[in-house]
Parts: C-alpha cells; structure tokens; sequence
C-alpha cells in the first residue's frame, strides 16, 4: 500500500549461546546377582528400595496368566452364542459387554457422520 513504510529486515534473531556439550551418562552395568534378586524399577518410595524377587509358589495363580491376551469380541461373541452366558465367566461377560458397547457407539457414531 502507498505511504505505508516497510521495516525489512530491522531485527534479526537472538543468537543461541554456545555453552559445553552435553556429555552422554556413562552406562551403568547392573549384577546379575542383583538382577536375579530384586525386581528393578518397582521402588515407589523416596527412601526405599526395589522389592526382591520371591519365588513362584509365593505368587498368586493370577500372575502368571498376565502375559496371555484377552479374547477377542468376536470370540466372545462366539462363545456366547454357542454356550450362553451362564457358560462364561463373569470376567469373560463383563468384557463381552464391554466390547459390545464399545462396537455399539462406533457403529452409532459411523451412521451419524454419514
């Protein structure tokens, strides 16, 4: 536009201060005796210490079902249809209603974006 004046270029960028490089944390080699005896990196207090390990009968079953995937809905699904709900357990019916209800507001959602 006329009469307007332009300031090109009036002030450049602050330039970035040049201190020391960072230097890398030397890496820390645990003891396999160590790593054997306590479960690492469960320590949640301020002063305390990570927990050591137990042996497996101290363990509840539970545990050692904690690696293994849940079912899917289609599976659950199956399982419902082909046994019924007093077949599953509670844990596999509140999961099944779960996903149902998850699937339910996915397909209400899709038909109203439509």
């Amino acid at each position: 536009p006329a009469g307007v004046a332009v300031r090109a270029g009036a002030r450049g960028l602050a330039k970035k201060a040049v201190g020391p490089k960072a230097t890398s944390s030397p890496k820390t080699t645990i003891p396999t005796a160590t790593l054997e005896a306590k479960v690492l990196g469960l320590n949640v207090m301020k002063g305390g210490s990570d927990p050591d390990t137990l042996p497996d009968s101290e363990y509840p079953d539970w545990v050692f079902e904690l690696h293994k995937p849940l079912p899917t809905y289609d599976e659950l699904n199956r399982k419902y249809g082909r046994d019924g709900p007093d077949a599953m357990p509670e844990r596999d019916q509140r999961l099944l209603i779960k996903r149902w209800n998850k699937a339910r507001i996915k397909d209400h959602n899709t038909k109203s974006a439509a």
